[in-house]
């Protein structure tokens, strides 16, 4: 009878333990974290993935990098650099965003990696967006591009 009786208390505390142990794998030190949990651990860098796109093209990718712009409306896209290569990061589902001031930030993401082909006027409302009224207006056919559909995204405290 004791033995059928302590079986709850086991149970409710092996519950509790497992949901602390896995809170505590869903904090990191110094970042803040947007959509879903991704390891800390770096596996590429950006350079490395632009240096070959076509063998990225369709893959998912790891990596930090510095955001040079991000949407000042919603933060619901930011942009990295590397050389003379843009790429644009948007979020999976339209399921979260960064903080409008995230420019500057160092930022560990992962996400589906694509050569993709902007159409006219979406490339015009990524301009529109941030204000480079001048450059949206300018642009007369769709654009190629590379882009970063993130499912999680690591942006470091300040």
């Amino acid at each position: 009878m004791r033995r059928a009786a302590a079986l709850p208390i086991v149970l409710l505390l092996a519950l509790v333990s497992a949901c602390s142990q896995s809170s505590s794998t869903l904090k990191y030190e110094g970042w803040d974290t947007f959509g879903a949990p991704i390891p800390l651990a770096t596996a590429t860098t950006l350079a490395d993935v632009l240096a070959d796109p076509a063998a990225h093209d369709g893959r998912t990718v790891r990596f930090e990098a510095v955001i040079a712009e991000c949407c000042p409306k919603k933060g619901c896209w930011m942009t990295l650099v590397e050389g003379d290569d843009t790429v644009r990061v948007v979020f999976q589902d339209y399921g979260f965003f960064v903080p409008l001031d995230s420019a500057g930030r160092t930022v560990r993401l992962e996400g589906l990696f694509e050569v993709r082909e902007v159409p006219l006027d979406e490339a015009r409302h990524y301009l529109e967006d941030a204000g480079r009224l001048d450059e949206a207006a300018a642009l007369t056919g769709p654009q190629q591009g590379y882009q970063i559909t993130a499912t999680g995204v690591l942006l470091r405290r300040d």
